[in-house]
C-alpha cells in the first residue's frame, strides 16, 4: 500500500499549485463582487488572467519552433478552457450583483438585495471553485504526460 501512495503524491502536488493560484484569483474576484467598492477589483482578475495567458501564447509562439510549440500549448489550453469561463462566468455574477447593489436606494433595499442575491453568489463562487478544481486536475494529469 505504501508505494501507491508515494507515487500518487506527485499528481496531487502537481495539481495544488495551480489550484492555489487560481483560487487567489477567484477570492480577489469574490472580494469584488461582495463588495459595492470593489466591482473594479473583477475587472483586474480578468484583465490578468487574459493578459498572462495572451502574453504566454505570444512569448512561445516567437521564440520556439511550431512543434515544440504546438505541444506547449496541448499542455497549457485544456485547463484555460475550464478555469477561464469558470472565472467569467463568476465574475459575470458578480458584476451583475455589485450593479444591482449600486443601484438600490437606501440601506435597507441593499440589505434585502444582500439576502436574495448573496446567496446564488456564493454558490456560484464554490462552482467556479470546483471548476478551478478540475482545472488543476487537468493541468496535474497534461504535465504528467510529459
Amino acid at each position: 500500500q505504501q508505494p501507491a501512495m508515494e507515487a500518487a503524491a506527485p499528481f496531487w502536488e502537481l495539481a495544488l499549485e495551480p489550484f492555489l493560484h487560481n483560487a487567489l484569483l477567484l477570492i480577489v474576484a469574490a472580494a469584488g463582487a461582495f463588495s459595492v467598492a470593489g466591482f473594479p477589483l473583477v475587472f483586474a482578475v480578468l484583465l490578468f488572467k487574459g493578459a498572462c495567458l495572451g502574453f504566454t501564447l505570444a512569448l512561445m509562439a516567437e521564440v520556439m519552433e511550431t512543434g515544440a510549440f504546438l505541444k506547449t500549448a496541448v499542455f497549457l489550453l485544456p485547463q484555460n478552457l475550464i478555469v477561464i469561463p469558470a472565472l467569467l462566468v463568476f465574475c459575470i455574477a458578480g458584476l451583475c450583483f455589485s450593479f444591482q447593489i449600486l443601484g438600490e436606494g437606501g440601506k435597507r433595499g441593499r440589505r434585502l438585495l444582500y439576502r436574495r442575491g448573496a446567496g446564488g453568489l456564493f454558490l456560484c463562487f464554490l462552482l467556479s471553485a470546483a471548476a478551478f478544481g478540475g482545472g488543476a486536475v487537468t493541468e496535474a494529469f497534461f504535465a504528467g504526460l510529459s
